[in-house]
């Protein structure tokens, strides 16, 4: 089997609240899932990394054939270890409780 290419997304998110961030990066990954459903782009590793600040969004590609492996096997362990504190974060994020309301005062 031939080394995929890797490409990655930077998607500008601009001023939407850190809690939007998940939902719209997860309806980017769909959208791309979609799309790359019936083309040849299915055989590539895609890494979505949103982004602030920046004028636009923007996609890099690493091309293995371009790349020599030792340096593409760094950037995989890279990008897999950013992928898995991503993951991360976001079960943090969807696991967290609810604040506790302070007890309802009676006036009896």
């Amino acid at each position: 089997m031939e080394t995929p290419i890797i490409l990655v997304f930077y998607i500008e998110v601009g001023h939407l609240d850190a809690a939007d961030v998940t939902s719209y990066i997860g309806a980017v990954q769909n959208q791309l899932k979609k799309e790359s459903e019936n083309s040849e782009a299915r055989d590539f590793i895609r890494y979505i990394i949103p982004t602030r600040g920046e004028s636009h969004s923007r996609i890099e590609c690493i091309n293995p054939k371009l790349v020599g492996e030792d340096e593409y096997a760094k950037i995989v362990t890279a990008m897999s270890k950013l992928e898995a504190a991503m993951a991360e974060l976001e079960k943090e994020r969807a696991t967290k409780e609810e604040p506790e309301l302070p007890p309802a005062h009676s006036d009896r």
